[in-house]
């Protein structure tokens, strides 16, 4: 049961099925006839893993990765409250079934810890990173930079967008990746961009790259997908000289606009370990963050100033990222928080190619590889199988006790 491209880099390399819930309407995964030797939920607040779970659970071994912070659905002060708790209940439900439970911060597993949740008496909590994979995200060199730059005259490579014109060589370019909504800090962006137009972060430019499919709009994806684009588009308006457009049709696709970035920008409201900033540090791009996630105290105390800048929000009911936020208010004051990301775009300067390299290997030697993950990945699997076969002759003991 998978969602992330990396699960299915996994299952062809080492022979594991992947089930998908081709039917959405009824969230169930295909049928089988006997249980799996091993039940691994990329998903586990959706209600096809629940089920699945449910089935087969008590027969086979369970492993669970767990990437949202659980507060983040303890909130129904949203519109999205009904959705949410039944996510938490297929969280609560999983996270009781499975004998081992990976998390990718030390931060949530000691919230997992510390949560008063439901678990089995031998289930073990594991933290294991993310990681970025390494054929696609590695330093860019300064011609390649230059390619990159004048490529934003070719409209062939920007549908749906109208020409945009080269970017400018001498302008630092700082690239933000992901879905545009207030969630992941569209606001704030959009705040940046008017501190632009008023006249600040002149010598800098502001490329922002989102996942985009041709197809159906007036529903699912693709209505996702033409929503952002309608936002992206209104985002240029607010200063056309300052933000440039990607829409990303095949995000899998070799070199990535990643690698080309001076700054990664995340604004986002909540995080745990965002792999768009493990993939900016293995490319050697320094990063800028809003304080969306407890990881980010971690990174910091790893990583240089010029390397990573962690931005707290001004309202202290935001910072750390669980309160289950999904959109700024005025008492937040995303003016000031958004100024304060200028400022830190501003003290940051554009790297070199010598510079790129450098936290590229740092980052490598963090630990934050794709290698390296599915080899941990790997060993917790072997891990849940051990600890299911230890529940199976626990339980058959205490029943020919009975």
């Amino acid at each position: 049961m998978a969602q992330d491209y990396f699960v299915y880099d996994l299952a062809a390399f080492h022979g594991l099925t992947v089930l998908r819930n081709n039917d959405p309407t009824k969230n169930l995964y295909p049928s089988l006839s006997s249980p799996p030797d091993l039940i691994i939920s990329h998903n586990p607040d959706h209600d096809a893993d629940r089920r699945f779970i449910g089935l087969w659970g008590s027969e086979s071994p369970v492993a669970v990765h767990l990437h949202c912070q659980f507060n983040y659905y303890m909130s129904r002060d949203d519109p999205h409250a009904v959705a949410k708790f039944s996510n938490r209940e297929n969280i609560r439900f999983a996270l009781a079934a499975a004998d081992l439970i990976m998390v990718p911060s030390n931060f949530l597993a000691d919230e997992l810890r510390q949560s008063g949740l439901s678990f089995r008496p031998n289930a073990h909590i594991k933290v294991v990173s993310n990681g970025a994979r390494q054929s696609l995200y590695y330093p860019s060199n300064s011609k390649e930079r230059a390619r990159f730059k004048d490529s934003f005259a070719d409209t062939t490579r920007l549908h749906p967008h109208a020409r945009q014109g080269k970017i400018p060589m001498d302008q630092k370019l700082v690239g933000f990746v992901g879905r545009l909504d207030d969630s992941k800090g569209l606001q704030l962006i959009q705040n940046v961009a008017r501190a632009n137009a008023a006249g600040s972060l002149t010598d800098t430019c502001l490329l922002l790259q989102y996942r985009y499919q041709a197809g159906p709009t007036d529903r699912g994806v693709g209505k996702e997908y033409e929503d952002c684009r309608r936002k992206a588009e209104f985002t240029r308006t607010i200063s056309p000289r300052f933000v440039w457009l990607y829409a990303d049709s095949c995000p899998r696709a070799p070199n990535r606009p990643m690698r080309h970035f001076d700054i990664l920008l995340l604004p986002s409201l909540s995080e745990v370990q965002p792999m768009v900033v493990l993939e900016a540090l293995s490319c050697g791009v320094p990063v800028i963050a809003t304080y969306a996630t407890k990881y980010f105290d971690e990174l910091e105390s790893k990583l240089t100033s010029h390397e990573f800048k962690k931005v707290s929000f001004v309202s202290k009911r935001l910072n750390g990222g669980n309160g289950g936020i999904l959109s700024l208010e005025e008492t937040d004051n995303p003016q000031q928080t958004a100024a304060d990301l200028v400022k830190a775009m501003e003290s940051i300067s554009i790297p070199d190619d010598d510079a790129r390299i450098a936290l590229s290997l740092k980052a490598r030697g963090l630990g934050y590889s794709d290698a390296r993950m599915y080899s941990e990945y790997l060993a917790c699997y072997e891990a849940a199988i051990e600890l299911f076969q230890q529940r199976s002759l626990s339980a058959g003991q205490q029943k020919g006790r009975q």
